[in-house]
């Protein structure tokens, strides 16, 4: 299927370089289509952006793609998730970006490059420097693949961002990307997020962690670490000085890995963001964090959401932030563990405390009654100097429709849950 009569239309002010940006995600523009666009892009001077992501191209219209791309320098970004390319069509995308200069941002998340094809564009890295974001999330890339990637690391010095996520590779491709962060001075976001990279693969990466002074964002959410990676990348952050984003959810983390990390957030001076969520963290976990924090002074965003923190670790938490006048934290997540009625004082008294800076605060999937949420919504009406914009709670029966207009109206802006990591961080 090809782009319909009615967007030849497009295809028209592409060539009178009449736009900036052009969406084409999911219009299955296919052979035709890809070949169309290809042939305009060659001449164009005004457009930047183009997504063509899920749009059923083959391995035609990709070698028209990157002839245009050997030629076009003004397009900075290209979106080719979910296509339908083999082997051809990938070498001879990567050939052509070896000679484009302007391309900066590339996603060809689900385009089943496998290790042929990550050797392909770890090629592309040893010579390409404009390329600063390059997405190759679930593209069945082995540990040949991952290690031929990372060596490319060693010798880029322009990529800022590399999506990994979901791939097949294991200790020997962890153990190269861990190498590879040794050395690499430019890499800022690394994700791996379901890449069963286990304890071993942890103990490297965090080895690499050691040495790097460039990344600030590393993703391991549902990495199969458990508290063993966990301890190593908690030592690791005893000597790193530039990590921000620590992402960690669903783990298998206990009170034991989560201990480490409290003790190594007395030292760090760079996290901003920590995720434990859905891991097996209890009270004393949640205590060794709340003896952190009563010393911390830069942790923004703290997410403990589907835990088993009950009210020993909930109180110990929110002592800590309301003893410390030089924390930073403005996000807590405690959604989903076992606190109940008997926290809501210590809640009340943090809302109150001229030390709290929280702006978003989720205490839902928890073990409260509406007497429990109407004292929170009051001591929200009483601190006029408030800063949360978000509130999350709930209790059996469900809140009166009365209270959560109430509740709407006090916050200072619509309710919104933020995303894991802002956008500028993704």
């Amino acid at each position: 299927m090809s782009l319909k009569p009615l967007d030849s239309h497009i295809i028209k002010r592409i060539s009178s370089n009449d736009l900036v940006a052009l969406d084409l995600e999911g219009k299955a523009c296919g052979d035709e289509g890809a070949v169309a666009i290809a042939n305009v892009l060659k001449e164009n001077t005004s457009l930047t952006y183009l997504n063509l992501d899920n749009d059923n191209i083959h391995d035609t219209g990709m070698i028209a793609i990157a002839e245009a791309l050997r030629k076009n320098h003004c397009l900075t970004t290209i979106g080719l998730e979910g296509e339908q390319i083999s082997e051809t069509g990938i070498i001879a995308l990567a050939t052509a970006l070896k000679e484009n200069h302007t391309l900066t941002s590339l996603d060809l998340e689900a385009d089943n490059l496998g290790d042929i094809g990550a050797e392909q564009f770890a090629d592309v890295l040893k010579e390409n420097n404009t390329l600063t974001e390059l997405n190759l999330d679930s593209d069945h890339i082995g540990d040949r693949g991952i290690c031929a990637l990372a060596n490319a690391l060693k010798l880029n010095h322009g990529l800022l961002s590399l999506d990994l996520d979901e791939e097949d590779f294991g200790i020997e491709g962890s153990k190269a990307l861990g190498e590879a962060l040794c050395e690499n001075k430019t890499l800022t976001a690394l994700h791996l997020a379901g890449d069963q990279i286990g304890e071993e693969g942890a103990k490297a990466i965090a080895h690499g962690l050691e040495f790097n002074h460039s990344l600030c964002i590393i993703d391991l959410d549902s990495a199969l670490i458990g508290d063993n990676g966990t301890i190593a990348l908690a030592n690791a952050l005893k000597k790193n000085n530039k990590l921000e984003t620590l992402n960690l959810a669903q783990n298998d983390i206990t009170d034991i890995g989560c201990s480490a990390l409290a003790e190594s957030l007395q030292f760090n001076q760079t996290l901003k963001i920590l995720n434990l969520g859905s891991n097996s963290i209890g009270g004393q976990g949640a205590i060794a964090l709340a003896q952190a924090l009563t010393i911390n002074s830069t942790l923004n965003n703290l997410f403990l959401d589907g835990n088993s923190i009950s009210d020993i670790g909930a109180i110990a938490i929110t002592k800590a932030i309301i003893n410390n006048s030089s924390n930073t934290l403005d996000s807590l997540y405690l959604d989903g563990n076992s606190i109940t009625s008997q926290s809501i004082p210590y809640f009340v008294e943090l809302i109150k405390s001229p030390n709290n800076h929280l702006s978003k605060i989720d205490l839902s999937l928890n073990n409260f009654t509406l007497s429990n949420v109407e004292q929170i919504i009051d001591a929200i009406e009483m601190n006029t100097q408030h800063s949360i914009t978000y509130l999350a709670i709930d209790c059996k029966g469900g809140i009166p429709i009365q209270l959560k207009q109430k509740l709407n109206l006090l916050l200072k802006q619509p309710q919104q849950l933020p995303p894991l990591l802002p956008t500028n961080l993704q």
